[in-house]
């Protein structure tokens, strides 16, 4: 990844986290430090300077979210975006259909605070930050559609926020006595049709199941064509829905819109902008989820998943 791109990346992951926090416990000169990490000069002209140091400053006062300091890191790189890159407006939109990327939920909220406008849904990904797979996912902050405890289903949070597109759906084991075959129902993007989804619980405590995964067949899914074949059923997936392609370590990943089904191929409305191997996965998005059927001897938690770790 270029040096640019991770930096604009470290940057609204480190909004989100600090936002998510509720209060700025930030130290040191971060988004400064950010910008001038990224060794490209018309990027660095463009953002660096004394907004960049007085946002940090304001930040490390002490003092709660300043939307009028952060203000200025988007009205800098929406004319990076515009004038360097130029880019169509709406100038961040654009940069993150360039790089397949989808923003942190509470990013969103701050671009939101700073602008008055929210980025388009299939840009964002829903609030917290993953926990690894073993991992407790209590203190998250991630989007808990319900609990199940074998019995009832008890929503949370419930559906997802119309401007954040869905989430691949991560389902934990609260313990690790959960054995045979569960099924889920899911509402898909348009938040209305909904598809069963049979899953097996992993046995290890909090275990994760991805619902409705489908690993990317042989030969893989070459970048600059749309065709992305998988290993198993469709059902899950739809005409018109967007999808999350990734390594299973979350390392690449991007968003593609599905243009049409056939059989076990899915063509995206655009060329893939990365090549994928076997077994590379291709996640739908939900907006909601609740129990349908099956029998746990422990409590099931539903929850909406991050495409990735943020920190500050």
């Amino acid at each position: 990844m270029a040096d640019v791109e991770t930096q604009i990346l470290a940057a609204v992951d480190r909004m989100a986290a600090g936002r998510q926090a509720s209060q700025a416990i930030w130290t040191g000169d971060d988004f400064w430090t950010l910008v001038d990490a990224a060794g490209d000069e018309t990027y660095e002209n463009r953002i660096k300077g004394t907004d960049m140091t007085a946002l940090d400053a304001a930040l490390a006062a002490g003092g709660f979210w300043s939307e009028s300091r952060l203000r200025q890191w988007f009205v800098l790189h929406a004319n990076y975006f515009g004038v360097d890159l130029e880019l169509a407006q709406t100038y961040f939109d654009s940069y993150l259909a360039t790089k397949g990327w989808r923003i942190p939920y509470e990013a969103n909220e701050c671009h939101l605070e700073a602008l008055g406008t929210r980025l388009s849904p299939e840009r964002v990904f829903p609030k917290g930050t993953r926990v690894a797979d073993l991992a407790d996912p209590a203190d998250s902050g991630m989007h808990e559609f319900g609990s199940w405890d074998g019995a009832v289903f008890t929503e949370v949070d419930g559906a997802l926020d119309a401007y954040v597109q869905g989430a691949a759906v991560l389902i934990i084991s609260d313990a690790a006595s959960i054995t045979g075959t569960l099924e889920a129902t899911a509402t898909l993007q348009d938040g209305e049709t909904t598809v069963d989804i049979a899953f097996t619980q992993s046995a290890s405590e909090h275990g994760q199941v991805l619902l409705g995964e489908a690993a990317i067949g042989v030969g893989g899914a070459a970048a600059d064509q749309a065709d992305v074949l998988i290993k198993t059923a469709v059902d899950q997936f739809a005409e018109g829905e967007w999808v999350l392609i990734t390594k299973a370590d979350g390392s690449v990943q991007e968003m593609a819109q599905i243009a049409s089904i056939d059989s076990l191929t899915l063509t995206m409305e655009d060329n893939l902008l990365y090549s994928w191997l076997e077994d590379d996965l291709v996640l739908p998005l939900f907006t909601d989820v609740t129990r349908k059927s099956g029998t746990a001897g422990d409590v099931v938690l539903f929850y909406a998943y991050p495409d990735r770790i943020i920190a500050l």
